[in-house]
């Protein structure tokens, strides 16, 4: 939740902050999510996790932690960040920037797709194309992630949608957990009035959350190796005013420490057919070839994904094999996405995906 408070100097400004309460306001909204079991055990898991309890709110379904991240019940097993510095760093370096659950599997971050709804206001739509736009240039750098926009709600990773509250919140997001990408994200209309640069830094914010970063100048949240211990002009801090803010040198860093490109990846190519038939049920035979490049070096690890929406699922019958075939997709007219991913005898890496392989 971004929050908006007036400060007084020489004239009032409006900027966006995170939630503060007493300590007796606190004790009291802790009693009152603690009344049960099911509660009780949640807030307990989050707070083993390194979780500020003092920070959530219970809704409905969820939780909402420093006001704009949101934490599904169903996703209380899969967040928690401890293990993030430990399995990148091997060490607790309590370095900004900061970090909760353990960041998206990298193999999903490189071909994110994003739905608006339709009724989502024009500033609003305008202000997620211009955040995809600040995301996908950091891929130009050393950062894997890349994000486009879909018509197709049922492929899409991430959900942009509208609702008016007359509260001070501009916008929250789903928190990511250690199996997917945080989703949805929710923009409050009553702030239509700000502009679009306004609206663009809130939308980089919330999509940072998506991809399980925290509030910067939170310190209860876990910190990266190899950034500062401040870092005033990061995005992922909770205040900002209604203007353009870009990534800062150290939120670029960030990114790229979580989802690194491969250093020196694998040739990879597949062959096969573009589409093929099933009649009554029944998938005729095609197959598709997967070419290693020379710039690595057997024996490899391989591993096959498909995906008919947003998720990608093993494909356990093609283990550790240069070829996949069509047999085990489902016997339906859609479309499918396959994945390759390698490893090779020194663990150097590589993938490839086939898109929009055609059923008829």
């Amino acid at each position: 939740m971004k929050n908006l408070f007036f400060v007084v100097a020489m004239y009032a400004a409006l900027f966006l902050s995170s939630c503060s309460n007493s300590s007796d306001e606190i004790n009291d909204d802790i009693q009152s999510l603690s009344q049960g079991d099911f509660i009780s055990d949640q807030m307990a898991k989050l707070h083993d996790a390194g979780f500020d309890t003092s920070k959530l709110e219970l809704s409905h379904d969820h939780f909402v932690y420093d006001g704009d991240m949101l934490i599904g019940f169903d996703d209380v097993e899969e967040v928690g960040f401890h293990s993030v510095s430990d399995m990148i760093f091997g060490d607790n370096s309590r370095v900004k920037q900061r970090i909760y659950g353990n960041g998206v599997p990298r193999h999903l971050v490189d071909d994110v797709k994003i739905y608006v709804n339709s009724d989502v206001p024009t500033k609003w739509k305008n202000a997620t194309n211009r955040a995809i736009s600040k995301w996908n240039a950091l891929n130009q750098g050393n950062s894997k992630i890349k994000i486009t926009l879909t018509s197709s709600s049922s492929s899409a990773h991430i959900r942009v949608q509208k609702y008016y509250s007359d509260n001070n919140v501009l916008a929250n997001a789903y928190s990511a957990t250690s199996t997917k990408i945080g989703s949805p994200i929710s923009v409050n209309t009553k702030y239509n009035h700000w502009t679009e640069d306004g609206l663009t830094t809130v939308m980089m914010h919330e999509l940072g959350h998506c991809f399980g970063l925290a509030h910067t100048n939170d310190n209860s949240e876990t910190l990266l190796a190899g950034t500062p211990a401040s870092d005033s002009q990061s995005i992922m801090n909770s205040s900002t005013g209604n203007s353009y803010r870009p990534f800062s040198f150290y939120d670029k860093k960030a990114v790229e420490i979580l989802y690194p490109k491969a250093s020196s990846s694998i040739n990879l190519s597949i062959s096969g057919p573009s589409s093929y038939r099933v009649v009554s049920g029944r998938n005729y035979h095609a197959e598709w070839i997967l070419s290693i490049g020379a710039n690595s070096e057997a024996p490899y690890e391989i591993t096959w994904y498909t995906r008919t929406g947003s998720t990608w699922v093993e494909y356990s019958s093609a283990k550790n094999s240069t070829t996949i075939d069509n047999q085990q997709f489902p016997r339906v007219s859609y479309s499918i996405d396959i994945k390759a991913v390698v490893k090779d005898k020194n663990n150097k890496t590589g993938e490839i995906i086939k898109s929009n392989i055609r059923a008829n």
